[in-house]
């Protein structure tokens, strides 16, 4: 038979609280190393052209905003003082073109760690019509210490490289949290 033990905090040898609860089953963890933070995210507010054959910052992600340590500015995550470790990171782009042409387009999106590219990934479509939208999806775990910076960029890119694309605001968006335990 096994033993209960009630308690509705769970407190250090220096008295500091480590994990409290209300009474109904709502526990907060209160220690920062059990907590998957920094976390960030945000999403585009609205949508942006970008030049053909250009690799582009995408900036303004502000809308439906998460952060935890006051480190993510819409558009650069900056990891913070003692929050060294390894973190998931993810994004995605929504590609909307006007008009694809015949030529095929490729879209392709950048994780970007102190101002260099770590990760990529494309998606190639070709065919005709007058509109098309696209969304490229991107993650990946990367070792992050203080001061280093994550930032999302993107390209679109056709035969000739002519002309725009417009980066949709809906669904465009960047997130990351340290992981515990790794």
């Amino acid at each position: 038979m096994g033993s209960i033990i009630k308690v509705n905090e769970y407190k250090d040898f220096n008295n500091n609280a480590i994990m409290t609860s209300d009474g109904s089953g709502n526990v907060t963890v209160n220690a920062g190393g059990l907590k998957n933070t920094p976390a960030f995210y945000g999403e585009k507010a609205s949508n942006s052209t970008i030049s053909r054959g250009v690799i582009t910052k995408i900036t303004g992600l502000t809308t439906n905003e998460i952060d935890s340590d006051s480190a993510f500015d819409g558009t650069t995550f900056t990891v913070p003082s003692g929050q060294d470790g390894k973190y998931f990171v993810a994004a995605q782009v929504n590609y909307s073109y006007a008009d694809i042409g015949n030529d095929g387009e490729r879209s392709q999106i950048y994780l970007y760690k102190n101002g260099s590219s770590v990760k990529n990934h494309q998606l190639y479509f070709s065919g005709t019509g007058t509109q098309s939208i696209v969304s490229v999806y991107i993650s990946a775990f990367m070792s992050l210490v203080a001061t280093d910076t994550v930032e999302l960029y993107a390209k679109a890119v056709d035969a000739n490289n002519s002309g725009s694309a417009t980066i949709a605001g809906d669904n465009t968006s960047i997130g990351g949290y340290r992981l515990i335990g790794a």
